[in-house]
């Protein structure tokens, strides 16, 4: 039976002026902070639980990021949550342009009967692209963008460089644009949506492995 793999799942505010003070880190993730923090000047990086969720703040982003065998958990939306309404009162002073929806995933070779390597290449016109790289020894990354109602799709593929290319690295990032009159949790209500893409995009590549 195949293991669950670790999904690294990412909510992202990208804007400007966003000040660390602005923020309560101990009102995320239940408060569970690690001892190593960082809150000096314009930065804030924070970790929770071991390192299981992270909060890290940049004047031109807000990170928040959790490692889970589940797709965006609720805790990282209301996280999310937590930050969005924090930010709404100050709209006039701190821009928010986009919000990013991210989740990486390392499926192990071993699992989708292949390696990285293996899988990405059966994508690439071999004769072609050995003719025009001058070699046969490639190692492929597939990237593919696309629009799906108000989300803009970003998708690699590509060899696990932790794994020398035996596991397959899968990157998705759904970015959305905001408005300065954009309702933020509409924005974020749209999480459904990606988790729902992922899970079938996820299940589609094992049912290519397991075609060979």
């Amino acid at each position: 039976m195949a293991s669950a793999p670790i999904h690294t799942s990412t909510l992202v505010f990208v804007g400007g002026s966003f000040p660390p003070a602005m923020f309560d880190e101990r009102a995320l993730f239940n408060g569970q902070l690690d001892p190593d923090q960082i809150k000096a000047g314009p930065i804030g990086q924070f970790s929770y639980s071991s390192g299981t969720y992270g909060f890290a703040v940049t004047p031109e982003r807000i990170d928040l990021r959790c490692r889970s065998t589940e797709i965006v958990p609720d805790e990282l939306v209301d996280a999310a949550e937590l930050i969005a309404a924090e930010i709404q009162p100050a709209r006039r002073a701190v821009s928010v342009s986009g919000i990013g929806m991210n989740c990486d995933t390392v499926f192990d070779h071993r699992d989708i009967g292949m390696t990285g390597i293996k899988f990405c290449n059966r994508f690439v016109h071999q004769p072609r692209m050995h003719k025009l790289i001058g070699t046969s020894q490639i190692a492929a990354a597939e990237r593919i963008m696309f629009n799906e109602g108000v989300m803009r799709y970003d998708i690699r593929l590509e060899p696990d460089p932790n794994s020398n290319g035996d596991n397959l690295l899968v990157a998705i990032n759904g970015h959305q644009v905001v408005g300065r009159d954009d309702s933020m949790e509409m924005k974020l209500g749209e999480v459904s949506g990606f988790r729902t893409y992922i899970e079938s995009f996820h299940r589609r590549i094992a049912g290519i492995a397991r075609k060979g």
